[in-house]
Parts: C-alpha cells; structure tokens; sequence
C-alpha cells in the first residue's frame, strides 16, 4: 500500500532588497510630489496631509488639551487671558517626530527672549521616556517640541507664563 503525499509550493516569490528599494523610492516620489502639489495649490494642503496620513506616509503626534480647556482644541487668547498656566497630553503616533502646544498668550519679544514660557515634561509611559522630547521654537502663541517617534500617551506638557497683575 503507497501513502498518499501532497506537496505545496508557494507561487509566491520572496521579495528581494531591489522591490523594497523600489517600494521605498515610490513613496518617497509620492512626498515629494504631494508637497509639491499641495505648495501650488494650498486650499488642498489639508486633503493632501489628509491622504498622506491615511497611506502612513505622515504622521501626527496627537495633543489633547487638559487645563484650562479640555479636548483636541486649543486655548483661545480670550480664555487663556485670566491662566497662567496649561497642561496637555501628547499621544505618539510611532511616525511623526514633531508637535505643537499652543498656548495663545500673545508673549513679547522680551518674554521669549526671557525664556517664557517656562516649559516641563512628566512622562507617563515609558515611551514618553524614549520620545526625548525638545523644545524647538518658542513663538508668541506656542511651543514646538522634536522627538524621536513614539506611541502612546506617553508626555503631559505644562507651561507656565510670567506672572504680573497687569496680565
């Protein structure tokens, strides 16, 4: 008696590092010409970053406004005009390696210069550790921050501005 022996093989071939150079160098063209296309036309900017982070080609750090507003919403100058200070949660993406705070307290020249707003970090999750996050521009309505690419809600961000009583 001969045993019965089905045998498959896949029709399938293993991707070799020229389709990956290949796939990577599409992508990157694909950027490039959204850019492009988004510079020329920018009532389109927010469908182009729209469809780019749809295909995982762009990311968002998502920042969720605690105190004194709470949601994806920032302060406005009226609201923030009696605070002085704010707090938000940085969720990571695992792509994007930038974010934004805004603030909108209108700072001065002087204050900038002065270092305001004063700006502290309280990771919560360990990737709010491995984001290492830096402030990089400190502007008149807000703050934004480098990072390495993180998930999860790993960073609470407050800041604190000067204090007078003519404020």
């Amino acid at each position: 008696m001969k045993n019965n022996q089905v045998t498959y093989e896949s029709i399938a071939k293993p991707r070799s590092g020229r389709s990956i150079a290949l796939f990577i160098g599409l992508a990157f063209l694909a950027l490039v010409l959204a850019a492009a296309f988004a510079r020329a036309n920018p009532q389109f900017m927010p469908t182009v970053v729209a469809v780019l982070m749809g295909v995982g080609l762009l990311g968002v750090n998502t920042v969720a406004y605690e105190y004194p507003v709470s949601g994806a919403t920032p302060p406005t100058a009226s609201q923030m005009r009696t605070h002085q200070s704010m707090s938000a949660i940085v969720t990571g993406d695992g792509a994007a390696t930038t974010f934004t705070i805004t603030h909108n307290w209108a700072l001065s020249a002087a204050d900038l210069t002065n270092g305001f707003p004063w700006v502290q970090l309280e990771v919560l999750l360990t990737a709010g550790y491995t984001a290492a996050a830096l402030v990089t521009t400190k502007a008149t309505n807000s703050v934004t921050f480098t990072c390495t690419a993180f998930t999860g809600a790993g960073l609470r961000v407050r800041l604190e501005r000067p204090y007078s009583m003519l404020r």
